[in-house]
């Protein structure tokens, strides 16, 4: 009987694929007065961070930090915070920077909900080392 019930729980319990996402921070491209950032902690939670300021160097400017859980199964990423629930994937982007230089690594790339940005949706967010290497000598 006990054999029955390994057999059967190897081949018809559906498996739960492991996170393929690895934690750490990701960077969105923005425009040069804001700059979109997720941290990815190992205790299933996050912190988004949206910073903005005034053009120039008048230092004058904003932060919000929102915070929250997610999960992972495989490539798919759910955050889950007070202003959305949104569903990304990790998959392969190309990055065109100045030059022609094309750059090519896996991305959280989170769809626009109903055609209208949100605060992460819509977005492609990078590993942030990835843009430092990418962009130390531009």
């Amino acid at each position: 009987m006990y054999k029955l019930l390994l057999i059967f729980g190897i081949f018809f319990i559906p498996k739960i694929s492991a996170c393929e996402i690895p934690l750490g921070t990701y960077s969105a491209m923005t425009e040069s007065e804001y700059t979109l950032e997720i941290n990815l902690y190992g205790s299933n939670m996050f912190e988004f961070t949206h910073k903005n300021w005034w053009s120039g160097d008048s230092g004058i400017g904003e932060e919000h930090i929102y915070s929250g859980s997610w999960e992972c199964t495989g490539n798919k990423l759910t955050l889950k915070y007070s202003v959305e629930t949104i569903t990304g994937e990790y998959k392969y982007n190309s990055l065109e920077v100045p030059w022609n230089i094309k750059n090519d690594s896996k991305s959280l790339e989170f769809s626009s909900v109903k055609e209208s940005k949100g605060l992460i949706s819509g977005w492609v967010f990078w590993p942030s080392e990835f843009l430092r290497e990418t962009f130390k000598d531009l």
